[in-house]
């Protein structure tokens, strides 16, 4: 419930491995910060890399997030800051990143990321957007996944994507599926 760093100098491995029933990482931090830089997060059999239950700016840095059952990194709540910055989320059954915006819009920043090989064959997606979710995606590619990005399929809230600088390509099923209830995509 407090904010923390967790953080591998320059040159060292530091990897956690998940397994069935667990997540790599739990968060658990309303209103704090949290850092994750230079981690490398293995699902074997595991759910989710990052479980985030609440946090006030959640900040993912130089991280490989892989082989994760249902997604690497999810969040449904209220409010929050996500930062993602030079991190794979490659190799998952569903979505690398899905997040529920309810009520307080839910704040992502996506920099110099890859979504690489999430939810083979239009089951999942690279990044699975929902809800009061603003979200900017800045030199990032998005690719080989089931769907690209997934951006909003229920009314829980206006949810705003921009992309700037990046790529959406070679996805299975669809690049971009926009979803109705006033969302936008620029």
């Amino acid at each position: 419930t407090k904010g923390v760093t967790l953080s591998a100098p320059a040159g060292v491995h530091a990897g956690i491995t998940a397994w069935a029933g667990a997540a790599a990482v739990s968060v658990n931090a309303p209103g704090a910060m949290v850092r994750l830089n230079g981690l490398s997060l293995q699902g074997m059999g595991a759910d989710r890399g990052i479980d985030v239950i609440a946090v006030g700016r959640l900040m993912v840095e130089s991280c490989d997030v892989a082989a994760f059952k249902a997604q690497g990194l999810y969040y449904a709540g209220s409010g929050g800051e996500i930062l993602v910055r030079d991190t794979a989320f490659r190799d998952g059954d569903h979505h690398g990143i899905e997040l529920w915006g309810i009520g307080t819009p839910v704040n992502l920043v996506v920099d110099r990321s890859r979504f690489w090989r999430n939810g083979p064959i239009g089951s999942g997606a690279g990044l699975y957007l929902n809800g009061a979710v603003v979200a900017t995606l800045r030199d990032s590619v998005i690719a080989r996944n089931g769907t690209g990005l997934i951006a909003g399929a229920s009314n829980a809230g206006a949810l705003s994507v921009q992309i700037a600088n990046g790529a959406v390509t070679q996805n299975d099923s669809s690049g971009i599926l926009l979803g109705s209830f006033g969302n936008t995509l620029a």
